[in-house]
């Protein structure tokens, strides 16, 4: 399922955080977790996101368990977000 589950209002702030980059820089964003618990143990898809003066960039797509090697996404991205409509989408999102 998406990064945002409805009724759990602290952690999809949380990853609107991360997203903007609003955090703490983390090497890459969870986008994809987990439906039945979350858990990245059961598997996730990240991206690692770059904000520049053009926009939110997200580039360099695996998918990652935290603890085996990221499997690397081939000929997938990047892809540029224009800042300010990426920050409202996000924040839409995240008040599910």
């Amino acid at each position: 399922m998406g990064c945002f589950v409805k009724g759990f209002n602290a952690q999809n702030e949380a990853t609107a955080r991360k997203l903007k980059l609003l955090t703490e820089p983390e090497d890459r964003v969870l986008l994809y977790i987990c439906p039945e618990c979350g858990d990245i143990g059961c598997g996730a898809y990240s991206a690692h996101i770059v904000k520049t003066d053009s926009g939110y960039i997200w580039e360099n797509f695996a998918y990652e368990n935290g603890y085996e090697e990221l499997r690397v996404i081939e000929n997938f991205g990047p892809f540029l977000f224009e800042p300010l409509a990426y920050e409202a989408a996000i924040d839409r999102a995240a008040i599910l």
